[in-house]
């Protein structure tokens, strides 16, 4: 009985987050949320009340249905956050699909060219630009006609005696040189106003791509490849990030069929489920992972903590570095500059010895060993022989050898990232 009370204690609080998610309160201040963000990216969306209920109450009955989300997640606040990055994921497709049928067929009509809202929410971001400036380059052009016309009425009325047609005829034929170059120079304005702000639009939405690779960690300190720490330089603010790729070690695949990414920042802990996308027919050293949703990066700090585990929750199995060289044979091949040795690496842990992923190595493979000084030098492998390791390096000592630490290339794993501006 001991060890059960803490599964129903944990249980017990599960089901209290998730009554307080669906309480109507609760719902009453998501919808609240969600109007303000859809008024602040929309501002002509009109969503009616009764809609926004059905699709809130939709989108919370599908995350308290998620055994793994909710499994892991213990606060009423993280669970909002998630509800309204989903509704925003599902108006943005709305809008999105508006947006891909109505641009080829949209266009002006002279019914509709004169009013500023007829449409508006039909265009994405580029084509709204566009339509906005041209409907100003068309206002603007009749108002320096009519600016004309008011400032030269002699110049339409060539006879006093001239019926109203001929009068109106004179007052449609007004466009003289001067008139030409004011609305040509207008025109280019214009033109430049757009190119300018279409490309500010385009740089702003730019996907910009971000890297982490494992090995970058401190492996001395921290030698289990699982987990990794590091602070992400990027304005969290004004930035949304997804974690599109995982390139993982060929034997990853054979511990589990799907991984979960687990990320925290100190306050908000998310799990993002990937699974392999390749079959990895051409022989490659890493397999790549990619999300089975669309998931964003929801934290708020800095200051992330990555680590994995697999199908059954349990930490992933990626092995450690940070193997200890215990002896060193002097090859007597040595050319100049360049120093061979054999180097012998402990195998008294199995265990420890097995998770280096000394089976995944080849010749001509790079080796990364740090010396028992300190310094951090790449050598090229020759052979493997069981726990022994046949290197070569340009001015490399023995003596620094004994007692050095390596780290295994093939073994590690890079994490990329793509960010860019909200909207």
């Amino acid at each position: 009985m001991f060890f059960i009370q803490p599964i129903f204690y944990k249980l017990k609080v599960i089901m209290g987050v998730i009554d307080e998610l669906k309480s109507e309160k609760n719902i009453s201040l998501i919808i609240y949320a969600t109007e303000k963000m859809l008024k602040d990216k929309y501002s002509n969306i009109n969503i009616e009340k009764n809609e926004l209920l059905f699709v809130v109450n939709n989108i919370i009955n599908n995350i308290c249905a998620d055994a793994l989300l909710t499994k892991n997640v213990f606060v009423l606040m993280e669970l909002n956050k998630i509800t309204l990055s989903k509704i925003k994921d599902y108006y943005d497709n709305i809008i999105n699909n508006i947006d891909n049928e109505k641009s080829m067929k949209n266009t002006i009509s002279p019914e509709n060219e004169n009013d500023d809202n007829s449409d508006i929410m039909k265009y994405d971001s580029d084509q709204l630009l566009m339509k906005v400036l041209e409907l100003e380059e068309k206002r603007n052009n009749i108002a320096l006609l009519k600016k004309n016309i008011i400032s030269n009425p002699n110049s339409t009325i060539n006879n006093t005696n001239s019926t109203i047609n001929n009068t109106n005829s004179t007052i449609s034929n007004i466009s003289d040189n001067n008139n030409n170059v004011n609305i040509i120079q207008q025109q280019n304005n214009i033109n430049l106003k757009l190119l300018e702000l279409l490309n500010i639009n385009t740089n702003k939405n730019k996907n910009k791509n971000l890297i982490i690779n494992s090995y970058n960690r401190d492996w001395i300190t921290n030698p289990d490849r699982n987990k990794i720490s590091f602070n992400i330089n990027i304005d969290l603010s004004i930035h949304n990030i997804k974690i599109n790729k995982i390139l993982l070690p060929v034997n990853i695949k054979n511990i589990t069929p799907y991984i979960n990414l687990i990320i925290n920042d100190g306050k908000i802990n998310q799990k993002i489920i990937y699974i392999l996308s390749n079959n990895n027919n051409h022989n490659n050293n890493w397999d790549i992972w990619e999300p089975i949703n669309n998931d964003y990066v929801l934290l708020i700090n800095k200051n992330w903590h990555i680590n994995f585990t697999d199908f059954l929750n349990k930490e992933l199995e990626m092995g450690r570095d940070s193997i200890d060289v215990i002896e060193v044979i002097e090859n007597d091949d040595k050319d100049y500059e360049e120093y061979k040795y054999d180097i012998i690496i402990n195998k008294k842990n199995e265990l420890e010895y097995n998770s280096f992923g000394i089976n995944l190595l080849r010749p001509y493979d790079n080796i990364l060993i740090k010396t028992n000084t300190g310094d951090n030098i790449i050598a090229k492998i020759t052979n493997i022989n069981d726990n022994t390791i046949s290197i070569y390096s340009k001015n490399i000592e023995k003596i620094s050898l004994i007692n050095s630490t390596l780290l295994n290339y093939k073994s590690q794993y890079s994490i990329i990232m793509t960010y860019y501006h909200k909207l």
